[in-house]
């Protein structure tokens, strides 16, 4: 088979595994129960005084990634409750793809090169492994070095993400990497090869709050009670600028890039 074959069949193989995951996806967000949302909203700080805050789509995206794959309620996720059911005969694409999901780890990965309009090679930052990542999109947009966290699920024929993609700055992973140096509450010293459950959605936690701007488990401070987004002291204009990555003078217990320092930054 020549190479423009083995590309067309690894995309539609690709294409079909990835709309039956967006299919899986949308029954596994309406199996997960509404205490189990807000208390994954709430670890990656995205609830502000019992209400969800989201600055786009995809935070949104994020938070039911996070629920659907890290939302445990006692020895099961969602998509090992569905598993439980066996809604599918073996052997099936569905089938093959719900194993793979039940599987699905999150880390960073950065990448090592583009194969245009198909996918990327990269490594695992955090595991040292590598591989190919089929996905048109970081075909398209990734470049060389860059770095960005997500969910893998690894099949037999192909590994791809679960569509949660976030990109992730030098300093941000900076602070990443500093926090699991400093052996962070629920992750630093854990295998990273062998995360029991709770090991897993704590990393993936402290990833996402970090590159969302929300801070960490281990660094947040509580908010004041009943102080609201809308009575945050702005920053005086005048005084020293904080760092980007300091928090937010406004109190709002962000990064000052992820809160008002948004509105300094070109094109905003």
């Amino acid at each position: 088979m020549n190479l423009m074959a083995e590309r067309a069949e690894l995309l539609g193989r690709y294409r079909r595994l990835r709309a039956l995951m967006r299919d899986l996806h949308s029954e596994l967000t309406r199996m997960v129960p509404k205490d189990t949302l807000t208390q994954c909203a709430r670890k990656l700080g995205l609830l502000v005084h019992d209400t969800l805050v989201f600055d786009s789509e995809e935070e949104m995206s994020v938070l039911m990634d996070y629920c659907i794959y890290d939302g445990w309620v006692g020895q099961h996720n969602a998509v090992t409750r569905f598993l439980a059911k066996q809604p599918y005969a073996a052997g099936t694409d569905q089938a093959l793809l719900l194993d793979g999901m039940s599987r699905a780890r999150y880390s960073l990965f950065q990448v090592e090169s583009v194969a245009e309009g198909v996918g990327i090679n990269c490594r695992d930052v955090l595991r040292g492994d590598g591989g190919t990542i089929v996905d048109e999109g970081l075909g398209n947009t990734a470049s060389h070095a860059v770095v960005f966290a997500g969910r893998l699920v690894v099949l037999p024929e192909l590994g791809m993400t679960t569509g949660a993609v976030l990109g992730v700055d030098a300093d941000t992973l900076a602070d990443i990497v500093n926090v699991l140096e400093n052996e962070a509450e629920g992750v630093g010293g854990a295998d990273i090869n062998n995360l029991t459950p709770p090991e897993a959605a704590a990393l993936s936690s402290l990833i996402i709050r970090c590159v969302l701007g929300r801070g960490t488990p281990a660094r947040d401070a509580p908010q004041e009670p009943g102080r609201s987004a809308e009575t945050r002291q702005p920053r005086q204009s005048g005084g020293e600028r904080p760092s980007r990555n300091e928090p937010c003078p406004c109190g709002s217990g962000r990064k000052y890039k992820r809160c008002c320092g948004r509105a300094e930054q070109p094109g905003a």
